[in-house]
């Protein structure tokens, strides 16, 4: 199995961090979070539009060298739209330019007047990325350390080595002062949350997510809210349709073997298939390359959302683990 991928590159400089330059604004992580996740939450405001389907080509089967037959079948003609040429994330620099689209961002809520003025300049979309500070990271079922631990993580897993990661959906501050996170938990069923001690843990503000539209076979980048890149992607088949939902990026890696049947990078989400169960690691979908561009533009696969290798290393060069991922019909 290769080593995970690291990421070197962090969040691009977006205009949250050009702003914080220029003001010299003092904003806590927790602040920024209070302010984003109890008016604007993005994992909360996700437009609804077309996707839902499941699969399950289980990015530790990629890990641990995938087949180089394509495993979701070959699809018909590929529905190709143009490409920027891949990009690196050592030497990426500056913020991808559309070159595919010129649709509108999501539609999104009135800004509230609790959020800073930096924040109102970003839009509001931002996201918060939550990783343990401790081992395990106990998942409470509710904000309380005398309730239910429902899952444990340890700071990387111990079979593949991924650094654990969570997306915050929400927070609340108990009556004792304690801080809490609310975030999607990558286990079954789909969409699991928990709650986590804010000392527990660390944050970092995210300012991408993606959306993915499983009948328009099309995936979409956002950077602060706006679109800024549009790929054209393969989805589940009917007998093993990708889940929709809202999920975020779990684990990514690159998988030794670009040729083979997952391309040269994997990246796994919090869903897993419905129908998959018996898969390795429980049938987890992925956002990964392929050896089969023919099957891009159809709905061919076992529940993973399939790029071009070219897209995908592009795409891989932005983003990173944490970064939420909405799914609709």
């Amino acid at each position: 199995m290769q080593t995970p991928h690291s990421s070197s590159h962090g969040f691009r400089k977006s205009r949250l961090v050009r702003l914080l330059a220029v003001t010299g604004a003092a904003v806590t992580i927790a602040g920024l979070a209070l302010a984003i996740l109890t008016s604007t939450s993005l994992l909360g405001r996700a437009t609804n539009a077309n996707g839902s389907e499941s699969e399950s080509n289980p990015l530790t089967s990629a890990a641990a060298g995938a087949s180089s037959q394509d495993p979701g079948g070959s699809g018909g003609a590929p529905n190709v739209a143009s490409e920027s040429p891949p990009t690196s994330r050592a030497t990426t620099t500056t913020t991808v330019v559309p070159t595919t689209t010129t649709s509108a961002a999501p539609t999104t809520t009135t800004t509230p007047t609790t959020l800073t003025a930096l924040q109102k300049a970003a839009g509001g979309a931002l996201s918060i990325v939550v990783r343990p500070a401790v081992e395990p990271l106990k998942i409470y079922k509710s904000a309380s350390t005398t309730a239910e631990v429902t899952h444990s993580f340890p700071l990387k897993d111990k079979k593949y080595g991924f650094p654990a990661v969570f997306a915050a959906v929400g927070q609340k501050t108990t009556p004792d002062g304690t801080l809490w996170y609310e975030v999607y938990v990558p286990k079954r069923p789909n969409m699991t949350k928990g709650w986590v001690l804010a000392s527990d843990v660390t944050t970092t503000v995210n300012p991408y997510y993606l959306q993915i539209y499983l009948g328009a076979h099309r995936l979409e980048l956002y950077e602060e809210g706006q679109l800024v890149r549009t790929y054209p992607i393969a989805v589940g088949k009917g007998s093993a349709p990708t889940p929709t939902g809202d999920f975020f990026i779990s684990n990514e890696m690159q998988t030794g073997n670009p040729g083979g049947a997952y391309g040269p990078i994997a990246m796994g989400i919090s869903a897993f298939s419905d129908v998959l169960t018996d898969w390795p690691e429980g049938g987890q979908v992925g956002i990964h390359g392929t050896n089969s561009r023919s099957s891009i533009g159809n709905s061919v696969s076992h529940g993973c959302i399939r790029l071009y290798n070219e897209s995908i290393v592009e795409l891989a060069a932005t983003i990173d683990p944490g970064t939420p991922v909405f799914i609709r019909e």
